[in-house]
């Protein structure tokens, strides 16, 4: 990726507040929106990141585009309303990530990582109990950041030296810092550098280790942990502990209430709530454990969103399982029927060219080899504004593709 200079306007003040391991923290460095440049696409995408109701796309300039219900941007004189089409809100990122949580509030976090490693965030936080913060531009708030992913009220990151970091609201034990005391900055997750990859969700997280190992904190109330403990709500697990499964583990992701990972043999295997079918196993039983999906060996990726399931082969292929009430399978079908739900892998049309996926609550967005732009799922307002092609209102059950020889403001 091309390494040029930051297009940011840092505000006063600029404080430097505390270097802390792997990053520094800031508090008032904000970024604030070039001024209007109009981009007629298709371009290339890079990275992809969904949230509830809005979408995140780095294109290959490392141009930021957000799109749909964001209420961060609502809140700034950015945006006053839902953006029905992809907007520029900074540049030179490398990374993005939104929220896929069904909490209301939760729904509205993203974050992005810049090129030079640095970790901007955009949303409403929730900091502690009826207690919200609003950033409504992008604001850094570490150095050195090489991961990084947004529960519904609290946030966890990964910095050079392999440490894991993490903030927000922390009532269930959720950072795993030991504590249920809310941070409102970063704190350091034990002493271990050996993290590779995480993923926060409403009251629980999950991580991933370079030995293969996975962990667990939080709330284990169905199953997420698969450690066949299902704690009740009103019980957190506060550090990070160790799921003893004896697999090697190489990708994880995690909904509100079930959780799959990809195996080092390309299995995927499934554990939490089941009752729609999203573990994919053909049964509707929930499971406390980890259970295979199919027999399948050629898996790549595979991601989690509230009830359903959606994973890639080797092939380039795009296969959905679970619930799809919402379009959110993409195979054409769906509608608020139990009977349309899907309870083993099934192929999302004939198209062998997919390259990344990212799923939010109730949508998917996805990449192809040619850098296209694709999507299906929940459309929220009825106009376009989550969905991004903003030319017709109703959920998507079908991919259908955006960003396409379109004309873009960069404001």
């Amino acid at each position: 990726m091309k390494n040029k200079k930051v297009w940011i306007i840092i505000s006063i003040p600029f404080i430097v507040i505390i270097l802390i391991g792997g990053g520094i923290l800031y508090l008032n460095s904000t970024f604030t929106p070039p001024v209007s440049t109009h981009y007629i696409f298709p371009v290339q995408i890079n990275s992809i990141g969904a949230g509830d109701g809005f979408s995140m796309a780095i294109t290959d300039d490392g141009t930021l585009w957000t799109w749909g219900v964001h209420r961060a941007l609502e809140r700034s004189r950015i945006r006053t309303s839902g953006i029905p089409h992809p907007t520029n809100i900074m540049d030179n990122a490398a990374y993005v990530a939104g929220s896929n949580t069904i909490i209301p509030f939760g729904s509205y976090q993203s974050a992005a990582i810049t090129t030079d490693g640095d970790l901007w965030i955009l949303g409403v936080y929730r900091v502690g109990y009826n207690a919200y913060r609003t950033f409504s531009t992008p604001t850094r708030i570490m150095r050195n950041a090489v991961a990084v992913s947004t529960g519904a009220s609290h946030m966890m990151t990964i910095t050079s030296d392999g440490t894991l970091w993490g903030w927000g609201n922390n009532r269930r034990g959720q950072l795993g810092d030991g504590t249920t005391i809310n941070r409102d900055m970063p704190v350091q997750i034990g002493t271990s550098t050996d993290w590779i990859s995480v993923t926060a969700q409403d009251l629980h997280t999950i991580a991933l280790k370079n030995d293969g190992s996975l962990w667990a904190w939080g709330v284990n109330h169905r199953g997420q942990f698969g450690d066949n403990r299902t704690i009740g709500y009103e019980y957190a697990i506060l550090s990070p502990v160790s799921i003893n499964i004896n697999t090697t583990w190489i990708s994880v992701d995690t909904s509100s209430f079930h959780t799959v990972a990809l195996c080092d043999n390309g299995s995927i295997w499934a554990w939490g709530s089941n009752l729609s079918g999203e573990l994919g196993n053909s049964t509707t039983t929930n499971s406390g454990t980890p259970v295979q999906v199919g027999n399948s060996t050629d898996w790549v990726s595979v991601a989690a969103g509230n009830g359903f399931t959606i994973a890639q082969k080797t092939d380039g292929s795009l296969w959905s399982w679970g619930t799809n009430q919402l379009g959110e399978l993409g195979n054409g079908e769906g509608g608020f029927h139990r009977e349309n739900s899907v309870l083993s892998p099934k192929q999302i049309g004939t198209d062998t060219d997919w390259a990344s996926i990212a799923v939010g609550a109730h949508r998917t967005i996805a990449t192809k080899l040619d850098g296209s732009l694709w999507t299906w799922g929940w459309e929220g307002r009825g106009e376009g504004i989550v969905i991004g092609d903003s030319a017709y209102g109703g959920n998507r059950y079908s991919p259908i593709k955006i960003m396409a020889d379109f004309d873009c403001r960069k404001e």
